[in-house]
């Protein structure tokens, strides 16, 4: 997949860390193609980049990281900023909704994850 860069699919972070290492305009392109394929994908009614349907918060944020990388290094610095922005804002909250417990507007109350369980206080 073009489009992800989570436990199965290094790519996208490969890339990056060539790119910075090496200086190389293969991995620059391969980088700046990447991030262009992920920026023009669909998106939810309130501007989350949609890849799938497991975990797709997770999707959203991993690309978030990459494109705030791809930025650093100079790649569309403006496009993956504010890329990256959108996508950390939705998920604290933007849209209404926080997604990180104990942060911002209405947050989760009772997550789903059992690592994620504290005790009564």
């Amino acid at each position: 997949y073009a489009d992800r860069f989570d436990w199965d699919n290094k790519f996208a972070g490969t890339m990056m860390l060539f790119t910075e290492q090496f200086g190389d305009s293969t991995y620059e392109s391969a980088a700046r193609a990447f991030m262009s394929s992920v920026r023009s994908g669909t998106y939810t009614p309130g501007g989350m980049r949609y890849i799938d349907q497991w975990g797709s918060l997770r999707h959203a944020s991993n690309v978030a990281f990459i494109a705030f990388q791809a930025a650093q290094l100079g790649i569309d610095t403006s496009a993956n900023q504010q890329f990256g922005a959108q996508q950390v804002d939705y998920a604290l909250g933007s849209y209404g909704h926080s997604y990180m417990v104990g942060f911002g507007v209405n947050p989760p109350q009772r997550p789903h994850h059992r690592a994620s369980s504290c005790p009564d206080m």
